[in-house]
């Protein structure tokens, strides 16, 4: 499996998509990447693309950001968001499903830039 990360660089945060661990229970997350300004309190679009397995979304932080908490704020309409950790949540498409389905996450943190939280609306693609 894929896991998906967020990283910030100079004040911003995007997504990537690095390595992860293998296991049978989720799928590679494709993810179109689009920076985000946790100072800013913005509200950002993102989309990803998934099989009927779903996917794994981490934030990491690194030297210069730190994550402080991130929280779901809309769950998914057509499956099931589940936050599995601190930083760390799981989208599972309804069984059946194929099409787009939407969530909402709060991401809460700081980086040199300042501090801040962030909205993200996810646009999920089950193929």
């Amino acid at each position: 499996m894929k896991q998906i990360h967020l990283l910030l660089a100079a004040g911003s945060a995007a997504l990537f998509i690095g390595a992860g661990v293998a296991t049978p229970a989720l799928a590679d997350c494709d993810v179109a990447v689009k920076p985000f300004f946790m100072h800013k309190s913005d509200h950002t679009a993102h989309t990803l693309v998934t099989d009927s397995r779903g996917c794994q979304l981490n934030f990491v932080t690194d030297e210069k950001t730190k994550f402080r908490n991130a929280s779901i704020v809309r769950g998914a309409s057509h499956g099931k968001l589940v936050k599995t950790a601190k930083l760390e949540f799981v989208y599972h498409p309804r069984p059946g499903f194929m099409g787009n389905d939407q969530f909402a996450l709060r991401v809460c943190g700081s980086s040199p830039a300042g501090r801040g939280c962030s909205t993200l609306d996810y646009t999920a693609t089950t193929k």
